[in-house]
């Protein structure tokens, strides 16, 4: 089951890329240093977009690219980036958010996360087995291959690496890997029957972790290659972000589950946040202490320390937020 069923999605722009998505290099989380307050918007259900100038306060812009609720946000540099949603949709922007265009995918199911290895190369995944390759910036979209998947599988997770060889997808039951730049993927063996949703990598695009459903964690020291059980967390995870260095790991869940590593994944604990349902995590790249949980109701969590605390936010509208991003 979904933890949301309304989308609203956080992108945080500051100043590189960071949020849920990938520093360069190919992974995922927060990452850099210094710099000024993030300047923030947000993008939602029903084509619903908000904006901050201080990453803490929000309001409502009333322009629209799209009435589709978004599941997946995904920024290369300070500028470029996509959304994804349902019904296929996926947007473009190349002014850091300001204006977002609508892209053909060729699909009708829902999108439900996109990753680049740079501003041409990345994949989009989602229900009904959909796997889809671009190598010009999003602008078109064409099938990737994945030999005996399934046509019913939901994908939900996606990640690359900045050098555009390696490339990770996960969903239900499956976590798979590809070493030509998503043309092809193949299922990794071994890996225990799970719905994994988040899937980050740390810059060197060999240190890797991906949790789900059951409280699952797994950790891969090898590109993907191989996984191996990390803690067990007390309920299910959605989201996760990974420093580029693979040192600190922050999950979140159900029920106001953060469940945080600050050792590379030998341990973990949790911290106390809220009761509601929390979908995505992520970090500043310019500000790697400053990261974001997004959740139910609204829910819009923020810390500077790491993510051993969180405070809450107030949201403009209280829908379910399911993804969070930064142009930096």
């Amino acid at each position: 089951m979904r933890l949301t069923t309304l989308v609203l999605a956080l992108a945080l722009a500051a100043g590189g890329c960071g949020g849920s998505s990938p520093p360069p290099g190919g992974g995922g989380g927060s990452g850099g240093g210094g710099g000024g307050s993030p300047k923030n918007w947000l993008a939602g259900g029903s084509g619903t977009l908000a904006s901050s100038t201080d990453g803490v306060h929000y309001a409502l812009s009333p322009a629209k690219a799209t009435d589709a609720n978004l599941w997946a946000l995904y920024c290369v540099g300070q500028n470029i980036g996509w959304a994804a949603g349902d019904a296929g949709t996926l947007l473009t922007t190349l002014d850091g958010g300001t204006t977002w265009t609508a892209r053909a995918t060729g699909v009708t199911t829902a999108l439900r996360a996109v990753a680049f290895a740079d501003p041409l190369f990345g994949i989009a995944v989602g229900d009904g087995a959909t796997i889809l390759r671009s190598t010009d910036g999003g602008v078109t979209w064409a099938p990737a291959s994945w030999p005996g998947l399934p046509p019913s599988t939901q994908l939900l997770a996606a990640a690359m690496s900045r050098t555009r060889s390696l490339a990770w997808v996960a969903g239900d039951g499956v976590i798979a890997r590809s070493t030509d730049g998503g043309a092809t993927f193949a299922a990794v063996a071994g890996v225990p029957a799970n719905r994994w949703r988040g899937l980050r990598f740390a810059a060197d695009a060999q240190h890797g972790v991906v949790v789900g459903d059951n409280g699952r964690v797994m950790l891969t020291s090898d590109g993907g290659v191989t996984w191996r059980a990390a803690a067990t967390a007390p309920a299910a995870l959605a989201g996760v972000s990974i420093t580029p260095d693979g040192a600190r790991i922050v999950a979140v869940g159900t029920t106001g589950l953060v469940w945080r590593s600050t050792d590379s994944g030998a341990t973990f604990a949790r911290v106390p946040t809220v009761t509601a349902n929390l979908a995505a995590i992520g970090f500043s790249d310019d500000q790697p202490l400053q990261g974001w949980i997004v959740g139910s109701a609204g829910t819009i969590l923020h810390t500077t320390d790491g993510g051993a605390h969180f405070v809450a936010l107030s949201a403009p509208i209280a829908v379910d937020l399911t993804a969070v991003e930064d142009f930096n």
